[in-house]
């Protein structure tokens, strides 16, 4: 009984465990995401080039933090299926205000975005892994350092892509990733709030950027299903 006792005092406490993963996944988000801005903009100095889409970004966010709003929204937009530039240069604005009007600040959103896809890529790498009985720490840190290092290291149109502040590709596959999740948590826990919350954002981000369609489109088999499988329990009843 006392070494027992003297092992589970020994033993850290499930919060501190926490804080303590809490923190390292922390200082590793913060590591990946510097890596990448000095890959993308010191070391391959990718603020070279400015797309035109992406000039149309910034004037859209000099006019707003010059004038503010002064006409609707859809005005701003070049064409009416890229509502994404709109919302782009309107989130744009705060980073102009900070860093000036510059293509850095510009930039800087969607590399943003990008570095939280690389987490969500890592995340789900970490789970394969799991799948795969791989538990070795060093296995898995030298796994991920690899999949940031190739993002790191990517073709330049492909890196282009992942700066480029228009609203449009990048910013798709981030808020096609949150559907897919929201889907998931739905799936495991059928609940009305979650049913609100997935339709909600279904129709913003489909205002947004028109291919997060396609998981709203998955979401909408599940939705299907779902109901054709209550309604045969029903009937049994």
């Amino acid at each position: 009984m006392q070494n027992s006792t003297a092992v589970d005092r020994s033993s850290p406490p499930d919060g501190a465990n926490r804080t303590r993963a809490a923190a390292r996944g922390c200082l590793a988000a913060l590591a990946t995401g510097l890596f990448l801005f000095l890959a993308r903009f010191v070391l391959f100095a990718d603020l070279t080039f400015v797309s035109p889409e992406e000039c149309h970004t910034g004037a859209i966010a000099s006019e707003l933090l010059a004038h503010g709003l002064r006409f609707p929204l859809a005005a701003y937009t070049p064409v009416s299926y890229e509502n994404g530039i709109v919302i782009e240069g309107v989130l744009a604005v705060p980073l102009f205000a900070l860093l000036g009007e510059n293509v850095l600040a510009l930039k800087l959103l969607p590399h943003l975005v990008s570095v939280g896809l690389a987490l969500a890529g890592v995340a789900l790498q970490r789970h394969a892994l799991d799948e795969l009985g791989v538990v070795d720490r060093r296995a898995r840190a030298v796994a991920a350092a690899a999949f940031v290092l190739v993002l790191a290291l990517s073709p330049a149109a492909f890196t282009f892509k992942s700066v480029e502040a228009v609203g449009d590709h990048l910013e798709a596959t981030a808020l096609a990733v949150l559907l897919l999740l929201l889907l998931a948590r739905r799936i495991e826990r059928p609940t009305t709030g979650r049913f609100v919350a997935l339709w909600a954002l279904a129709g913003l981000f489909a205002f947004w950027q028109k291919g997060t369609l396609l998981a709203a489109g998955a979401a909408g088999v599940y939705e299907l299903l779902s109901a054709h499988r209550r309604r045969g329990r029903a009937s049994l009843h």
